[in-house]
């Protein structure tokens, strides 16, 4: 399906002269559009629904629409709707909540020439992309203290790891200030993640042992984090983002000696007002030292709401403001452990469609942590880790579960799609530009991952000559966190050449480079598109196949 934009700009560029333009409302509560995603139960197929936040697809023989996640679409009854050529039709309906809206547009416009369009081609290949993925567990105790060497990193981003997961455990300074050797420890293993292409995802706390309930008391820990706040400020360019860790038995702020109370028989888990008072205090200090364009993943959905104040995921509007509610994030560290993955969901009705929904915007990762077949085989991991939007995930823990998925034949199809994996589909480009003048065109990207990118990216523009990089063009308006799964997304280009590129054939690049200064020119900190011939990892450019000729006269029209 065209959007009204998508159609118009196609009109602009000379792709048609008389352009029909559908524009939809929503179909019902949970379906979106009936076709036009990719389909959870066989990814070569884009002709399934679309689901709106808390619907999910359904399988064969209702491929065509989305009912409540969590639910059974055997439950309901076949869905009124034909599919007849690709074309939506509303055939019949009895639900009151449909809307349906069709207008179409006829109009002729002039067609400018001087643009030329290219197809390319998907890859299988196995990239190494930043932010996303397997990651790499290693943990350190602060009283046995072992730097991270650039060689080990750069042999762990050889192996694939982009993210390495680092357990900081703070076991020493219970009760005392952490130590300035311990200090230097962690700038020191921040600046060899840096070296070796690598980000990292922290979690400080206090003990790793289960039956431990050990933390610090809420002014000990947060002197702590007012310690670590410069040293997360001044190196966020490669922390992917940091879990919020400090209370509780592996940070994960269950079992805690100073942020719940006993139960009945001595177990620390009931979690009073005054707890909860102490807990947010704790998550706000974190929230403040943690540089502002990262998130902060949680345990447990049910303390993002209670700390939120705010029962609702996260929206379109809400993401990205900066609020708490779009910075907290969330890791299932018992993924598909058990039918509640112990304790990460409570109200499956409820918690499905929240988590699919808000993830939809904010990072989510972890492990799982208990071989529970066949809830733990890959039927279910793959559509879960699409329904939720999964980034990155441990491939060591627990390694009966993922060896169950390399005997099954998900494990390789699993690495490929965590996070985003980006397409490109087509291109429309002009061929010729006056000196100075204005290059325009448009990409269609698809993303066949699980997830959008989570954090901040640019997209430039890069002219080569002789393979050498003449200029490097940021194109505005255009966020790939935006890039969500199931959707093609039209980016549309318009870049001013510099006056003194001068005329000549250039080959045009894109290039989805960090925004972080320190590392915006490193390849490895670069996305690679997942096509054939596009990538090229030495550079972190992606090649669109283009040659542009900037001439020494002509009009600046602009796009």
């Amino acid at each position: 399906m065209v959007s009204m934009k998508s159609c118009i700009f196609l009109a602009l560029v000379g792709l048609t002269t008389l352009t029909t333009v559908h524009v939809y409302a929503y179909v019902d509560e949970y379906t979106d559009t009936l076709t036009g995603c990719q389909c959870w139960f066989d990814s070569s197929r884009w002709d399934c629904a679309c689901c709106r936040p808390g619907g999910c697809q359904c399988y064969t023989p209702q491929p065509h629409r989305c009912i409540p996640c969590g639910t059974d679409c055997g439950d309901y009854p076949l869905f009124p709707w034909a599919i007849d050529n690709g074309v939506e039709q509303h055939v019949a309906s009895s639900c009151p909540q449909c809307v349906w809206t069709v207008m179409t547009m006829f109009q002729s416009i002039s067609i400018p020439s001087g643009f030329v369009t290219k197809t390319y081609s998907p890859s299988d290949e196995d990239l190494i992309n930043p932010e996303r993925g397997w990651w790499k567990f290693k943990a350190v105790h602060a009283s046995d203290y072992h730097v991270l060497p650039v060689s080990r990193l750069q042999t762990f981003r050889s192996e694939g790891h982009t993210l390495i997961f680092r357990y900081y455990v703070l076991d020493l300074f219970v009760h005392s200030d952490i130590s300035s050797a311990f200090l230097a420890n962690l700038q020191a293993d921040l600046n060899n993640v840096r070296a070796a292409g690598v980000k990292i995802v922290p979690r400080f706390c206090y003990t790793l042992t289960a039956g431990d309930s050990t933390d610090a008391p809420l002014p000990q820990a947060l002197r702590h984090v007012a310690q670590l706040k410069p040293f997360l400020q001044a190196n966020g360019d490669v922390i992917g983002a940091v879990q919020t860790g400090f209370i509780g038995t592996w940070g994960e702020g269950y079992y805690s000696d100073n942020y719940s109370t006993l139960n009945s028989v001595g177990n620390p888990i009931i979690v009073t007002d005054d707890d909860w008072a102490k807990r947010a205090t704790l998550l706000d200090a974190v929230l403040d030292a943690v540089p502002n364009d990262r998130m902060v993943q949680i345990r447990y959905m049910k303390y993002k709401r209670r700390f939120t104040g705010d029962d609702s995921p996260l929206t379109e509007s809400e993401a990205r403001s900066g609020s708490k509610k779009a910075r907290i994030g969330h890791h299932n560290d018992c993924f598909l452990a058990s039918d509640r993955d112990w304790g990460t969901f409570q109200d499956l009705s409820a918690d499905y469609p929240y988590l699919s929904a808000d993830t939809r915007y904010t990072v989510m990762g972890g492990e799982t942590c208990n071989y529970n077949p066949p809830r733990s085989s890959c039927d279910t991991a793959e559509r879960e880790l699409a329904l939720f939007h999964w980034s990155y995930l441990n491939p060591t823990f627990k390694q009966d579960v993922t060896d169950e998925w390399k005997q099954q034949g998900c494990y390789d199809r699993i690495g490929r799609h965590l996070g985003y994996r980006l397409e490109l589909v087509s291109g429309t480009y002009r061929s010729a530009v006056p000196q100075g003048g204005t290059f325009c065109g448009r990409l269609e990207i698809r993303n066949v991952g699980y997830a959008a990118p989570f954090n901040p990216r640019d997209v430039r523009i890069v002219l080569q000559q002789d393979g050498v990089i003449v200029t490097s063009l940021m194109v505005t308006g255009v966020d790939p966190r935006d890039w969500h799964p199931g959707t093609l997304h039209t980016v549309p280009i318009s870049v001013q050449l510099p006056s003194n590129v001068t005329p000549g054939s250039y080959q045009v690049f894109l290039w989805l480079s960090d925004p972080s200064p320190t590392i915006s020119d490193r390849a490895e900190f670069s996305i690679l598109l997942a096509n054939t011939g596009v990538p090229d990892p030495l550079t972190g450019l992606n090649n669109l196949g283009h040659t542009l000729q900037v001439e020494p006269t002509g009009s600046h029209s602009s796009c």
